[in-house]
């Protein structure tokens, strides 16, 4: 699914890149993420080995995420275009003493592709205030990694991968201007709210993901989104 998802998107690419008058994009971010399940089955597995007072010492923190996209303008305040982008977070259960350690590392990745339609509002002195709503498909990526070792006896390590998709909207509103000719700088503020998709294993979209509860696990990367881009514009005769 993923890589057909991206096959669609090169092409829409050259197709935009075919046209009259489009700009090509590059932003980096910071985003926080709401992964509820995710942060409760991690509290679970720290519980799980009570005995060993196992802490989480982080818990998917926000953090920076990069994004590219290519839009064709229909008029002067008018833009339609594609988008992908790619962020990354992940929670740490660990404790260690002079006999030994414990650590469960839940490392998260997630690809976004998607459209967006960008108006706008108003310019003044140069500066252009936009409104922008985007959506798409999140391709989500979950290796979970559980480390145990007595030191001098013994060591058993784990790994098991999880991948799910999930689907999103994003509102966002934001400010460019243009310091040269053909060069833009952008900044944007907005919020993504997921649809939420369950994890299930690599191998077998049948075993899906579950807590200790029994509860499904799902992806939402749902939270607040900032961003900080340059584009440039291309115009064909």
């Amino acid at each position: 699914m993923k890589k057909t998802c991206l096959a669609i998107f090169f092409l829409a690419l050259m197709q935009l890149t075919s046209g009259q008058n489009f700009k090509i994009g590059l932003a980096a971010g910071y985003g926080n993420y709401q992964l509820k399940d995710l942060k409760a089955l991690q509290n679970q597995l720290s519980n799980y080995y009570y005995i060993l007072n196992v802490d989480p010492v982080q818990q998917f923190p926000g953090y920076f995420n990069y994004f590219a996209s290519v839009e064709y303008s229909l008029n002067k305040r008018n833009l339609v275009g594609i988008n992908a982008g790619c962020f990354s977070t992940g929670g740490r259960n660990a404790v260690s003493d002079y006999s030994g350690e414990y650590t469960l590392d839940m490392l998260l990745k997630g690809t976004q592709l998607g459209l967006q339609y960008r108006t706008i509002i108003t310019e003044q002195g140069g500066l252009n205030l936009y409104a922008k709503a985007a959506g798409g498909i999140t391709f989500s990526d979950l290796s979970v990694n559980e480390y145990f070792a007595i030191y001098h006896v013994d060591t058993v390590s784990d790994k098991n991968s999880y991948t799910g998709r999930s689907f999103f909207i994003e509102p966002s509103a934001g400010v460019f201007f243009s310091p040269v000719n053909h060069f833009s700088v952008d900044i944007s503020f907005g919020y993504q709210v997921d649809i939420q998709g369950e994890f299930h294993e690599e191998a077998s979209k049948d075993k899906i993901l579950r807590d200790l509860n029994g509860d499904t696990v799902h992806a939402n990367w749902s939270g607040l989104r900032f961003a900080l881009g340059i584009s440039y514009s291309i115009f064909r005769e």
